[in-house]
């Protein structure tokens, strides 16, 4: 699994502002909303929400069933039913029909920057099509990007991108880490002009199948181990409308075609919705 390597504090700051960004409001609610929250309203969500019936147990590796099962039942069978929680009438949160931006200074060497992009939910029928989509753009050292920004014009030292394995409209980021003497501007317009292409002209089927088959390694390699079966089956039970749909994502990667990638980047990626958080070097004053 392809991980930022930024340091955290930066990272976290610039989801933060780029979820921000994103929506509507602020996340976790803004200043108002905070300080208006009692310790009794605390306790009741807690109450309300974190129930035995809204939890997901997931168990993978080299196990006995009959004793597993024996083991549950001991140690959660005693937990006592709740009443059912309140129904949820909150829609899901749906990116702006345009550009939105945020920019931050920092103590980095070079400028940062994060483009997201609105994504479906790891259940829709255009998931598979869009990971490959982000594949071909920035999966990987012979991603599209990554030879432009990285080898070609050497404007950054890495790329990285990922999709949020969630239930609702998801996002896709794109991180990039500039040189020093190069501008975050510089990786965006590539970043857009990059998606842009991939919308207006199909992709060539060796370029498919090399993305195709990327994603088909990492995910049979994640499946590979007991911890990656535990958290895929996790993700898809409680994000993707079930645990057995994770079987089928493999043979929905093999199906998708070139059509396909430039029909879901046209929906998705170049319709002018984005979200894009800079970070600036601070400057130190000279004594």
């Amino acid at each position: 699994m392809r991980k930022v390597r930024w340091t955290l504090g930066v990272s976290l700051v610039a989801c933060g502002c780029l979820l921000a960004a994103l929506s509507s409001r602020a996340v976790g609610g803004d200043d108002k909303e905070l300080t208006n929250i009692q310790l009794a309203d605390a306790c009741k969500f807690m109450k309300d929400y974190y129930v035995p019936e809204r939890a997901t147990l997931i168990i993978a590796g080299n196990i006995d069933p009959v004793a597993t099962l024996e083991l549950i039942a001991r140690h959660y069978g005693g937990v006592p039913a709740a009443a059912p929680p309140p129904p949820d009438h909150a829609q899901p949160e749906r990116a702006p029909a345009a550009e939105t931006r945020a920019t931050l200074v920092r103590p980095v060497p070079a400028d940062r920057l994060v483009v997201g992009f609105p994504a479906p939910g790891l259940g829709e029928r255009d998931r598979a099509a869009y990971e490959i989509a982000a594949e071909i753009l920035a999966g990987g050292p012979s991603s599209r990007l990554n030879r432009m920004l990285v080898v070609d014009k050497q404007w950054a030292t890495s790329v990285h991108a990922d999709v949020a394995p969630t239930r609702d409209p998801a996002l896709y980021t794109v991180w990039v880490q500039m040189t020093k003497g190069h501008a975050a501007e510089q990786a965006e317009r590539a970043i857009v002009d990059a998606a842009a292409a991939l919308a207006a002209q199909p992709v060539s089927g060796a370029e498919l199948a090399k993305a195709i088959a990327r994603l088909e390694t990492d995910f049979w390699q994640r499946l590979s181990s007991s911890h990656g079966r535990a958290e895929a089956l996790g993700e898809f039970e409680t994000a993707g409308g079930g645990f057995q749909n994770l079987f089928a994502r493999a043979a929905a990667y093999q199906a998708v075609t070139a059509d396909d990638v430039r029909r879901v980047a046209a929906a998705y990626l170049a319709t002018g919705a984005r979200s894009v958080v800079v970070v600036r070097p601070k400057r130190e004053a000279r004594s």
